[in-house]
């Protein structure tokens, strides 16, 4: 089965991590989690170390996608269209988003060219 990956790279407004954190861990992982295709996710925070002492963002989500990636991808547009759809009409959205969620962001995705290596020993 084909496997890509979705990586997304955000930061919450200053002051509002805390609510950053419990909006995405709380509701938008299982929201995305909920669309065709994907299959888990993991979320990140920036660990400056050594030479790498910048990142264009704090936070990172990593999001495992498995089969059709042009599937996983409309369902994702389909789904942020439709919330925004909902909320100019003032409804309930079906993926929320937060206030907390900084504008800009980037996201792009991957798809596996190698199989899986683990570490000898």
């Amino acid at each position: 089965m084909p496997r890509h990956c979705f990586v997304v790279m955000t930061d919450p407004v200053p002051g509002r991590e805390r609510e950053f954190d419990d909006w995405y861990r709380d509701r938008h992982l299982p929201d995305v989690l909920g669309l065709e295709g994907f299959a888990a996710a993991q979320r990140f925070a920036f660990a400056p170390v050594g030479r790498w002492l910048e990142a264009p963002h704090r936070h990172l989500a990593l999001y495992e996608v498995e089969g059709d990636l042009d599937a996983a991808a409309g369902a994702l547009e389909r789904a942020l269209d439709a919330s925004r759809r909902a909320e100019r009409a003032g409804l309930p959205p079906r993926m929320s988003s937060s206030s907390a969620l900084a504008p800009a962001r980037s996201a792009w995705w991957f798809s596996a060219i190698d199989e899986r290596q683990l570490a000898a020993g």
